[in-house]
């Protein structure tokens, strides 16, 4: 079983030439993402399409995707309340962030002596 979440949907899904030919209602949001990928500062339009495409996937998809990867997938679903942006100087980082929540996914980008960290928070018990 493979779970297909933030970390590694660009790998499996969208640059898996067999899936998006198999997919031909989600080209818009590939084309979206490769977009992204040539330029650089399009980096949100690809970001917002690979959460639009987990959020629409519907089951039916989700099988033709396990054939044709020839395994079981389980995709992690994005909750837009859970995800959560924190931006702030590196030395102050720390006190900003949610250490009192589980985290299921984080992103981190930094630019000098600043840093941003997007992370898909989930609750406490999860």
């Amino acid at each position: 079983m493979i779970t297909i979440g933030l970390h590694n949907i660009e790998s499996i899904i969208f640059e898996n030439e067999n899936i998006k030919k198999s997919l031909p209602k989600y080209k818009s949001l590939f084309d979206s993402w490769f977009l992204s990928k040539t330029m650089p500062f399009l980096r949100a339009l690809g970001t917002r399409s690979i959460i639009q495409f987990i959020n629409q996937i519907d089951d039916e998809e989700k099988k033709i995707i396990s054939d044709i990867l020839k395994t079981e997938i389980y995709f992690m679903e994005i909750d837009l309340d859970k995800i959560l942006h924190y931006e702030g100087k590196v030395d102050d980082l720390e006190f900003c962030l949610p250490l009192n929540k589980n985290i299921n996914e984080i992103s981190i980008t930094r630019t000098k002596d600043k840093i941003g960290v997007t992370i898909h928070a989930g609750d406490n018990n999860e």
